[in-house]
């Protein structure tokens, strides 16, 4: 145990107080940074139990990630504040967390985040805050703060489970009038279900023909299609937010397909790693994308968005083919240049 949130007496184990001062803090020195964010982080997250965990407790242990999901949220929320300057930098090591434990990582003791008695891993803890990040992108950061106020507000000095704090959530997403895969009412609880109580993630494919970009969602083992919300980012900074509800009967009858068409040869998909998903793509895919990268000054994206594209890529397996050296630079590159 490095903390324990104590109400007014947190306390900590040494290594996450005292810094080496010998060690430089920059993201170039990795043990000096990595040093300093754990420490930083720590702190952060065990400030965030003091109203997610000690404030409002949960009603049973299955419900834990209402207290390690919010706390893992609000830790980087909290850091990103008080350190504006190394944001794009806390944004990168929250991406890399993320894709090393939640997308690319060791899944053979996976669950999902709501379980019966409740488990206190990375499920819990960081794909729990990852869901409340993807929701919080589809809602808008207003309505999810408005709904976090409520639900404060609400259950302080009390108790509460999922279902109270989806509600919360619903509330405020009732009164901004947000629409759903269907252009229908979004019910946050249909959205929530599988991202909370069914393991695993899904694969977005994403292949490239004739000046179009398809995305198609596949799913595995026997799970069912999540809605997906694809957050995709076009030239002069435009962002714009896609649907993959593969299956998913609408009000009007329509049965919503697997792949959506994105008619444009410069974009981005899944910016920020804000979508939960497992990406691959085509070789022409990859072709199109690095070719607007290098090309568009006006395709201005993230440094997160720049280097988890390139590490999922390395992470395809066929890395030589579809990412040669020179083309490895070339991100490298701009990559330098944000």
């Amino acid at each position: 145990m490095f903390a324990m949130e104590n109400p007014g007496l947190i306390i900590y184990d040494q290594r996450m107080l005292l810094l080496d001062d010998k060690e430089e803090i920059n993201y170039g020195n990795k043990y000096g940074y990595g040093q300093w964010y754990k420490v930083a982080g720590t702190i952060c997250h065990e400030m965030a139990h003091q109203w997610f965990g000690n404030l409002i407790t949960n009603k049973w242990w299955g419900d834990s990630w209402l207290h390690e999901g919010l706390a893992n949220y609000f830790e980087t929320l909290a850091l990103a504040k008080a350190y504006p300057n190394e944001k794009d930098i806390i944004d990168l090591k929250v991406a890399d967390i993320t894709s090393q434990e939640i997308i690319f990582g060791d899944h053979s003791e996976e669950h999902p985040i709501v379980t019966k008695d409740g488990d206190f891993d990375k499920y819990t803890y960081n794909k729990g805050g990852a869901v409340l990040r993807q929701l919080e992108a589809v809602i808008s950061p207003k309505v999810f703060q408005k709904s976090i106020q409520n639900y404060i507000k609400t259950f302080a000095y009390s108790n509460a489970n999922t279902a109270n704090f989806i509600q919360k959530i619903q509330d405020s997403v009732d009164e901004a009038n947000l629409k759903d895969w269907c252009g229908e009412a979004l019910n946050v609880s249909k959205f929530m279900d599988l991202w909370l109580n069914q393991k695993s993630i899904p694969e977005l494919l994403t292949d490239y023909v004739n000046g179009s970009f398809s995305i198609t969602q596949k799913v595995y083992n026997g799970n069912s299609p999540w809605p997906l919300p694809v957050f995709v980012q076009y030239e002069n900074d435009k962002n714009d937010m896609v649907w993959l509800a593969p299956g998913y009967v609408c009000q009007d009858g329509r049965k919503l397909p697997a792949t959506e068409i994105l008619q444009t040869s410069q974009v981005f998909i899944n910016r920020d790693l804000l979508s939960i998903a497992r990406m691959e793509y085509s070789l022409t895919a990859v072709n199109a994308i690095y070719k607007a990268l290098i090309s568009n000054k006006n395709l201005q994206i993230s440094p997160v968005s720049l280097k988890i594209f390139h590490d999922q890529i390395w992470k395809m397996g066929d890395y030589n083919e579809i990412f040669n050296h020179q083309k490895s630079a070339g991100i490298l590159d701009v990559y330098i240049n944000l």
